[in-house]
């Protein structure tokens, strides 16, 4: 009988450790896209290129413990351009579980002593792969890239509109008549 109650309780514990250690930091309610877009100071599309532990500086100069996340920039929306390789810290607290080449739809906000990028999972930073709503929201960003394995990534594509709104356009050119 006390093997089994002790065998409980040791079952008990293990399972409250990891439900701790799997919800560190408690979020608010989730903002919708368009609002994320306002608050934060870059939101791109980017492949994971490298993950390194380090420190993050606050503005205080205190150390903040997490990991450095290398983006390549594969489209932008605000804060970031196309091509171009963005550094963003992620917290030991509150992380985004970040993983090499894998596509994140990013939304960061400058902070610290040297306003470095930085996200975490209450914001809504998430895979590519689960971030229909979002993409659908930001709609068409201004300057795409192909993100292919082995492929020369620094070639930069302008999307150009399509459909109705290449109509619109086109039914909106003004002829010039002259007085006399």
């Amino acid at each position: 009988m006390r093997r089994t109650l002790t065998a409980a309780l040791v079952a008990l514990l293990a399972l409250a450790t990891r439900r701790v250690e799997a919800q560190p930091c408690a979020c608010p309610t989730a903002r919708p896209p368009a609002v994320a877009l306002a608050e934060s100071d870059a939101v791109f599309e980017g492949q994971v290129a490298g993950v390194r532990e380090g420190t993050y500086v606050t503005g205080s100069g205190d150390p903040v413990p997490g990991r450095w996340i290398t983006l390549l920039v594969l489209r932008e929306w605000k804060g970031a351009t196309a091509g171009t390789t963005r550094y963003v810290f992620t917290p030991t607290a509150c992380p985004v579980p970040f993983e090499a080449s894998t596509a994140w739809v990013v939304y960061a906000r400058h902070a610290g002593a040297n306003h470095d990028l930085r996200t975490t999972r209450c914001q809504r930073t998430r895979p590519v792969s689960t971030a229909r709503e979002d993409l659908v929201a930001l709609g068409i960003p201004g300057t795409q890239i192909q993100a292919a394995p082995n492929v020369d990534r620094t070639r930069v594509i302008r999307t150009a509109p399509r459909g109705p709104v290449r109509r619109v356009i086109r039914r909106r050119r003004v002829r010039v008549r002259r007085r006399r």
